[in-house]
């Protein structure tokens, strides 16, 4: 009778250690699908910022380390120190009386 009972727990084993391989994959597929749609929203919100690409590793740079970003020189909007600010070319229109 040990011997059916022990067969039985070896059973169950063996089906925990299939779905536990089952799982594995399935998370694997997950983690890729995952770290694709973040590459696109990373994508994105590069493209929504207008950086000219010349300016872009300094930007990157600067935001790693916490200081000031660079102006961009082409006149477009310029993240810097946690918000976006308008370039010279954009206060002048309005007066650089606009806040953000």
């Amino acid at each position: 009778m040990a011997t059916t009972k022990t067969a039985k727990v070896e059973a169950d084993i063996a089906k925990v250690k299939a779905k536990i391989a089952e799982y594995h994959v399935k998370l694997k597929e997950l983690e890729g699908k995952k770290v694709a749609i973040e590459n696109s929203e990373i994508v994105g919100i590069v493209r929504s910022v207008s950086v000219p690409l010349d300016s872009l590793a300094a930007l990157l740079q600067a935001a790693r380390s916490g200081e000031n970003a660079p102006e961009a020189t082409s006149g477009h909007d310029v993240w810097q120190t946690g918000s976006v600010q308008k370039s010279g070319s954009e206060n002048e229109r309005t007066g650089g009386s606009e806040t953000q």
